[in-house]
């Protein structure tokens, strides 16, 4: 499926490799991931089928779910360059991730570098980490190297897809 390069459609084929992955999990019995839809409300729809409304509310993350006994939530995040903006990294996400990670569950971001080709799962708490770094906190992005550094880098093809829940532990 060909995807127009608009902000809306940013980071759908990440979504799609995902769903792809999730469905893979499931089948291994490794883990139960299910997309979270932000809510929209509905205004009307044309003779076409396209549909005009609004959020109603912000979103949380974009998946939620378990991989062995592990509660797991997490955002997708696809970015061209060599550095993912803090403006794709909305307040209210980290929030989420921040309690999800404080209750026992495990939160992070899956981030794709598209003209890189790579892949990596960055988690919630090495995410603060850059933020709360006093040399780092006027920065606008998280550079390349600090996911080379402190993210774990996922592998596609093989068993999965995109195996981005190797690894994990609580």
């Amino acid at each position: 499926m060909a995807w127009a390069s608009t902000y809306s459609n940013r980071g759908k084929l990440l979504e799609q490799i995902i769903e792809v992955a999730n469905r893979q999990y499931r089948n291994k019995g490794i883990a139960e991931i299910q997309k979270i839809a932000t809510p929209v409300k509905v205004l009307r729809t044309d003779k076409n089928g396209k549909i005009y409304g609004f959020w109603e509310k912000k979103s949380t993350v974009d998946f939620i779910g378990v991989c062995n006994g592990i509660p797991i939530a997490f955002d997708a995040k696809e970015t061209t360059g060599k550095s993912l903006k803090f403006d794709n990294i909305h307040k209210h996400q980290i929030e989420f991730m921040t309690n999800w990670q404080q209750r026992g569950g495990q939160a992070f971001l899956v981030v794709y570098f598209s003209e890189l080709n790579r892949y990596f799962r960055l988690s919630i708490l090495e995410l603060l980490q850059y933020m709360k770094n006093p040399l780092k906190s006027n920065k606008k992005s998280i550079p390349i190297k600090y996911f080379e550094e402190y993210a774990i880098e996922l592998k596609t093809g093989q068993v999965f897809v995109l195996d981005y829940l190797k690894g994990l532990r609580k």
